[in-house]
């Protein structure tokens, strides 16, 4: 309730007159059925980000550009399925207004998984439609093609992280009226207090594999002088298409939160020399000295796949000379022994050496993973 003080006609200067004036209550749509619903997003909790050849551990998703879909679902009830774990179908479709509420949007996390649209939407007042929600990063304009297809093109695999997230809002058997996000389903849950347990949630996960790549010497005798110049993938996808949301049949044609590969070549190993990410990225390690403790060169972020092969050039640094006296360069295939490399999950990848210069990889699993092991062997 606001209050407005005037000054009182014929009186004192200094009296005043107290006049109650009523404000628009902020969230006066709950009760008010002509006002629209903003659509707004309950923090996720904090996730990791990996960064262009950086860290990954303690990285928050704070201040990252997003896209957000909000997009026409149907409810597919299924007696024999718990109800709140029925499934929904897009039916949404670029030729009917209507079933697309957020095209592409652009908005930005904060700390602690928030999400901020650029600028307030809303649902609309009168609606057949029930909507869930696509979001991905990092923020690109999405390839033109299906109507019913919303793909993104990223031409830097390898090096950029890239994440997804979807919600479908939950069925309540109590209110069966209640199917997907739309705007009586909104009000519902700010009237029964249940509105930041279950409003729009974006959980992003990870769509890549990320190899963390670590250098160091064995079975050195005094000082070693071994130093790596390079660390490449050979045939590996360089480019690749995210699919955000897919309203086509289900099975393998609906290809929803799901990164396919494209073009294929050869990444090369990077690392950041400076504070303003891929304008500095370097791809020589030769300035790294190598010890008996496990130094860390960089990370691949790459398309999940079976196995990898590695082109490691190395050899003997002359401090004098600034300069590499002999190289030797070979290729190693890793090989998961569970089958594949799995998205959202990093891979230690150990390069060793020793004074023969003879060169040993591993891998141990860590961080997002649990338990695992690798063999690999040089390529003849």
């Amino acid at each position: 309730m606001g209050i407005l003080l005037l000054l009182a006609a014929g009186c004192s200067k200094n009296q005043v007159e107290i006049i109650d004036d009523p404000q628009t209550e902020e969230d006066a749509w709950v009760n008010d059925l002509t006002l629209p619903v903003p659509i707004e997003f309950s923090s996720s909790g904090m996730n990791t980000k990996a960064t262009p050849s950086g860290p990954i551990e303690g990285t928050v998703m704070d201040n990252l550009d997003i896209g957000i879909f909000a997009l026409a679902v149907q409810d597919d009830t299924n007696p024999s399925i718990p109800y709140n774990q029925n499934p929904y179908t897009q039916i949404w479709n670029t030729d009917v207004p209507e079933t697309v509420l957020l095209y592409n949007e652009h908005a930005v996390t904060g700390e602690e998984g928030s999400v901020t649209l650029d600028e307030a939407k809303y649902y609309p007042i009168e609606s057949d439609y029930s909507y869930s929600f696509y979001s991905y990063y990092p923020y690109k304009t999405p390839e033109s093609g299906d109507k019913t297809c919303v793909r993104i093109l990223y031409d830097n695999i390898g090096y950029t992280d890239i994440l997804w997230a979807k919600d479908d809002a939950f069925k309540f058997q109590s209110f069966p009226e209640l199917v997907g996000f739309n705007a009586k389903y909104i009000r519902r849950l700010k009237q029964d207090g249940n509105y930041d347990a279950w409003m729009p949630t974006l959980a992003f996960k990870h769509v890549l594999t990320s190899l963390k790549v670590n250098a160091k010497i064995i079975d050195a005798v005094g000082t070693s002088n071994i130093r790596i110049e390079t660390v490449k993938l050979k045939n590996t996808y360089k480019t690749a298409v995210l699919y955000v949301a897919d309203a086509r049949s289900a099975g393998d044609d609906n290809a929803s939160g799901q990164i396919r590969g494209r073009a294929t070549g050869e990444i090369i190993l990077t690392k950041d020399t400076g504070t303003d990410g891929t304008e500095n990225l370097v791809t020589d390690f030769s300035d790294v000295e190598l010890s008996a403790e496990p130094v860390t060169l960089s990370h691949f972020l790459v398309l999940p796949s079976e196995s990898f092969t590695f082109e490691v050039t190395y050899g003997i640094w002359d401090a004098d000379l600034q300069a590499f006296a002999s190289k030797k360069t070979a290729e190693y295939t890793l090989s998961n022994s569970a089958g594949m490399f799995e998205q959202g999950k990093r891979y230690n990848v150990n390069v060793e050496l020793n004074d023969a210069l003879k060169l040993e990889m591993n891998y141990t699993l860590t961080d997002w993973v649990n338990g695992g092991d690798a063999i690999l062997t040089e390529n003849e």
